[in-house]
Order: structure tokens, then sequence, then C-alpha cells
């Protein structure tokens, strides 16, 4: 066994015989150590929601193409008699053909304005239509046209065509330019 000398006085440690204080302290200096070790360590990670480079060569071809626009359009004939009880004015159309860069229309909307019996518009499949007057128009004018289209595309309108209706005394008539 060791002696101690007489003439001092016994050492001390600090916590000894106090055992929650140690682990108190133990603890307080466990936290303390992560915490210097992961704060730095959580600075450097950068948040993303995605991030990769790939160097890929890419190559397509996009074509466009358009609705073909009736280009033929007149009255048929171009001036006739009005039947005073079902007053119309047949109009016809040449249906335009696919081309290279154009698609063939799946119908037709005619549409006019200026008669007696207002603005109207008709969606047809057929090439043909009776343009409806109303039972009194007489020296009025009306324009015409017709526009393709191909599920929801329109083409251009068709060159617009002009009726005048014309009351001679007995007979009611039209003409179309």
């Amino acid at each position: 066994m060791r002696r101690r000398d007489p003439g001092t006085a016994p050492r001390r440690r600090p916590f000894a015989g106090r055992p929650r204080l140690q682990a108190a302290l133990a603890a307080v200096v466990a936290a303390a150590l992560g915490l210097a070790v992961a704060y730095p360590a959580a600075r450097s990670i950068h948040t993303t929601e995605a991030a990769w480079t790939d160097a890929e060569v890419v190559s397509g071809t996009l074509t466009t193409l358009k609705v073909n626009p009736v280009v033929t359009f007149n009255c048929v004939p171009a001036s006739g008699t009005l039947n005073l009880l079902t007053p119309v004015v047949p109009v016809a159309w040449t249906a335009p053909a696919a081309t290279s860069d154009g698609i063939a229309p799946t119908s037709y909307v005619l549409s006019w304005s200026g008669l007696a019996t207002g603005t109207g518009s008709v969606e047809t499949t057929a090439t043909s239509y009776n343009v409806p007057l109303a039972l009194l128009t007489i020296n009025a004018t009306a324009t015409v046209s017709v526009t393709a289209k191909y599920s929801n595309w329109l083409a251009a309108p068709s060159p617009t065509r002009t009726i005048t209706v014309t009351n001679l005394i007995i007979a009611t008539g039209y003409s179309c330019v």
C-alpha cells in the first residue's frame, strides 16, 4: 500500500462519489461532441430534386400539315328565280384533295350573313348546300363562304360570294358574284 505524506492533504477527485452528476456530465459532453461533428456535416449536404447529366445525341423529324382550303366556290346557277314558298340559293364547291403538305377535309362549315334570316352557319360533309332566305327578302344582299374542316382544325375560308336578291314585279330572283 502506498503511504501518504502526513503533511499533504488528501487529493479529492471533483466528482468522486457522485454517480448521478457524473452521468449527467457525460451526457452533456457526448451531446456537445455529437453536435460539433454533425453540424458542419449537415451544412455541407445540398438538397436537390433531381440532377444528372447524360450526353446523348438525338435526332428526329417534325412535319406539319395544313387543312387544304376550298378554292372553287360558286352559286349554282349563278342567277335564277326564287321559289316564293321556300326561297333558297344553291351553292356548291369543289372538295380539296390531299397534297404533300396538306390533308383533305372531312367536313365543311358554310357561313352566311346579311340575309333577312340573319347570320347563320351549318356544318356538312356534302359539297353543296341550299342557303335559306326569308320569304319576304327583297333587294337584300348577303355574303356566303365555306371553310374546310378536319377534326377541330379549320382551313382558311374560301373566297366570299355575294348574293343579291332582286324583285321584278311578279318574280323574285337572285344573282351571285
